[in-house]
This record gives C-alpha cells, sequence and structure tokens, in this order.
C-alpha cells in the first residue's frame, strides 16, 4: 500500500506541498518535485563571514551545477570555514531549503573561531536531499578531513532533515564518527532510511539538540512535539524566546510569503542574539559528544550542578531528557532544566 509522506517539513504547510515522498515499500520510492526557481540570497552580515573565495554568486553557482549533474566530489561542493589550529571535531552544517548557503555563514565562522572545522554543504536548487534519504555529504566530509574523529552533523529546517538521515544511515552502518545532531526549527521525520526501518533516535543516547524559537511561523509545532518521541535520550531542549524561523540564518525572506506561502513571525530579539545561542546550542551538543558525558535511560542528568530533570513520558517510553528553555538572550547558554 502507497504512503505519501511530506518531507518539506520546514518548508512550511502550503510552500512546497507538491513535494511528497511516496513509498511503494521500502525499495520502490519516487519524489515528486515542483520546485520554484527561487532562493532566498543573502545578507550582508553572512557574505561578510562567508570565506572570500566564496563570496562570488558565480563559485556557489558552479557547485550547484555540479551537484545536480552528480559530479560532486569531496572538495567540490562545501563552503569550508577552517579553525586556526588542526581540529579533530567537524560540524556539517545543512541550510534550509531553497536558502542560500552563505546564509548560514554567521553560524559556522564563530564556530570555526572556537576552533572546529565547519563545512557547510551546496546543493542543487538549495535543496537538501537524497534518494531515497541521505546526501551522502558526511562520506565526502570524511574524505576530506580524514582526521577529524567526531562529526556533529546539524541543519535548520529543511536542512535538518538532512542532518537526521545521514546521521542515521551513518549509524546504521557503525560509524563511529558521528558525535551528536543538532536541529534548528526541525524535527526528527520518522521516513525509511536504511535497512528499511524508520529513522527513530529514541533507544539512543546520542547527543542532540532541538532547537525552536518562539516567534517562528514556519515550524509546524503539532507535527515537531508529536515527533519529540522520536528524539534520542540525550536531547537538549532550546526555546529562543523572541526568535523566529529566517533569523537561525542571514537571508532575504521578503519574498517567501507570496511564491512559497511562508508566514514567518516577527522576531523581537536581534538576529545576533539569536545566531549566538544557536552556535551554542552546537557548542554544547560537542562539548557532551566529545566528553562522552551522554545520559542513559537509567540516570539522571544534572548540568552546572542544577536540579536534576524529571523523567518524561511520551506515551512511547519513560525517559530523561535535559531540557533547556532560553528565557532571554544572553551572552551564553543558563540552563533552566525542566521536567517535562
Amino acid at each position: 500500500m502507497a504512503l505519501a509522506m511530506s518531507v518539506s517539513p520546514s518548508l512550511g504547510a502550503g510552500s512546497l506541498s507538491s513535494i511528497f515522498l511516496l513509498d511503494n515499500g521500502f525499495h520502490n520510492r519516487v519524489l515528486q518535485f515542483e520546485i520554484p526557481d527561487y532562493t532566498s540570497p543573502p545578507l550582508e552580515e553572512a557574505l561578510i563571514a562567508t570565506p572570500e573565495d566564496f563570496r562570488d554568486d558565480a563559485v556557489i553557482d558552479k557547485m550547484r551545477d555540479l551537484d545536480a549533474a552528480g559530479n560532486c566530489a569531496s572538495s567540490t561542493c562545501f563552503i569550508p570555514f577552517e579553525p586556526a589550529t588542526n581540529s579533530t571535531t567537524g560540524i556539517l552544517l545543512y541550510g534550509g531549503g531553497l536558502v542560500d548557503p552563505r546564509a548560514y555563514a554567521v553560524l559556522a565562522q564563530p564556530l570555526a573561531m572556537e576552533g572546529y572545522t565547519v563545512l557547510i554543504p551546496v546543493f542543487a536548487n538549495d535543496l537538501a536531499f537524497g534518494v531515497p534519504c541521505g546526501t551522502g555529504r558526511l562520506e565526502f566530509a570524511q574524505e576530506l578531513y580524514p582526521d577529524i574523529d567526531t562529526w556533529i552533523l546539524a541543519g535548520h529546517s529543511f536542512g535538518g532533515v538532512a542532518a537526521m538521515s545521514d546521521a542515521w544511515l551513518a549509524l546504521e552502518d557503525n560509524d563511529t564518527t558521528v558525535g551528536g545532531v543538532v536541529l534548528f526549527a526541525a524535527d526528527v521525520e520518522p521516513l525509511v532510511c536504511g535497512t528499511g526501518d524508520y529513522i527513530d533516535y529514541s533507544t539512543m543516547n546520542l547527543p542532540m539538540a532541538a532547537v525552536t524559537a518562539t516567534e517562528d511561523g514556519v515550524l509546524n509545532f503539532t507535527r515537531w512535539e508529536e515527533n519529540v518521541q522520536f528524539l534520542s535520550n540525550s536531547t537538549l531542549f532550546v526555546s529562543i524566546e523572541g526568535g523566529n524561523h529566517g533569523q537561525f540564518g542571514d537571508y532575504n525572506d521578503t519574498l517567501r510569503g507570496s511564491i512559497l506561502g511562508q508566514m514567518d513571525g516577527d522576531a523581537t530579539i536581534s538576529p545576533q542574539e539569536q545566531w549566538n545561542i544557536s552556535v551554542n546550542s552546537i557548542l554544547e551538543v560537542i562539548l557532551l559528544a566529545t566528553e562522552n558525558n551522554v545520559a542513559s535511560p537509567t540516570m539522571s542528568p544534572t548540568m552546572d550542578g542544577g536540579a536534576t530533570p524529571s523523567p518524561t513520558s511520551n506515551g512511547r517510553r519513560t525517559t530523561n531528557k535535559w531540557t533547556t528553555r532560553i528565557v532571554a538572550p544572553m551572552a551564553s547558554l543558563s540552563f533552566i532544566l525542566l521536567g517535562l
């Protein structure tokens, strides 16, 4: 029996509703596309943060063309952000759907300044997608940086689907370099990947962060809440008070309403404040991944000497999850542990 499943979690309801995944049994999938000739361009701060060799539109267009032709290689379809010294931890940062990848330089640059290698994949049409799932970019990154032993996969919106599916496929192959996943305004979609099992991190202790913003008008929060059950037992929840969907990057979203049907909320904090919280969320997952300080289903974790969160029941299981609510923008993350 055919199953039609929307895989545009963060492109927004009514925006790219023609993108569907048809599952006629795991091995017979068809993607149906009707992609508008549009991508949200980067704003000034993003271009300033982008490495000089990648600021020219023609350079990015060439990379998009390579991907469209199936000619991407480990060194040809990334925007790299190199730290001052060699790093053993890398970050794959997948951009949102129909958003210029350079828009996420505002997150990548400060992470590189913290000492981590950051790669922003470039995709044809600025859509991070693979058939049936998975983009193959983690394998490219591993070829390009063989000395990196820990990879954090982070994605905004539609890019979050790529991050969580690439990580899942790698973990199914017993890839020990996957250290964590960070989802910005995205959720774990229970797609069928790899061996035929639905993506479900709930039995794992993989460090993860689920980062949302209170004024986000694009993310389907009903579906997001339903899919919380598929997150790992070591998930950090971050709600950015006053943030919106677009401020997870730095791009011009003024036409997304008319072209994609997206109506984002009005942010009450600055983009810089939201970027800072987003960067720190990735840094927290790196800390958990590299120190192997991961909560198990039978222990109650504490952070900064704070209170222990209560176990949470979501109808499928009872686990402990780290919950962090950002009640106001600040220079660094402050943790208020809440029992869900």
